[in-house]
């Protein structure tokens, strides 16, 4: 039985922000047109996700793979404040990404973890929901099809308590 790799997800993440910025620092430098960082400052939280996932093929820690998707989802999100189709200012138009990317993180993580058990699937079901109980005002269309929300939350706490039981009598 072979040991698993340990993960190297920082020096690869410090190795991708170095090697981007030293490419855009000399690209400008070399006098070619580059964008402003400020338009571009997301990408940095992709390349982060994009190293994460090279760990998880790399070492197959499965949490870098859980890292990436949430990297992932902070960095349409920041793509999306910068320009402009969130604001800074309402913090409820963009705020929802942190639970639902780290939901979705979790729950990739259950998934490719070989001995996990249901703490992290019931954690990443609750903030999944919570993310897109957040967003879900914010659409019109979506607003005027669904419940109030405290029949939202009662839903979303039948589905865990579901699940629970369900692990429950399985065992």
């Amino acid at each position: 039985m072979s040991t698993p790799q340990p993960s190297r997800r920082m020096a690869l993440i410090a190795a991708m922000v170095a090697l981007s910025l030293g490419t855009w620092l000399f690209l400008e430098a070399r006098g070619i047109q580059v964008p402003a960082l400020g338009l571009i400052w997301p990408i940095f939280i992709g390349l982060g996700a994009l190293a994460s996932f090279l760990d998880y093929f790399l070492t197959k820690t499965a949490s870098s793979a859980g890292k990436g998707v949430f990297g992932l989802v902070l960095c349409a999100t920041g793509f999306l404040l910068t320009q402009g189709y969130f604001d800074w200012r309402a913090p409820l138009t963009w705020l929802p990404a942190l639970p639902f990317g780290a939901g979705l993180g979790m729950l990739l993580t259950y998934f490719l973890k070989d001995e996990s058990g249901h703490r992290l699937l019931i954690r990443g079901v609750v903030f999944t929901l919570l993310g897109l109980f957040g967003w879900l005002p914010q659409f019109p269309q979506i607003q005027a099809m669904m419940p109030n929300y405290q029949t939202l939350w009662a839903a979303a706490f039948l589905v865990i308590g579901s699940v629970l039981l369900i692990s429950q009598l399985r065992k």
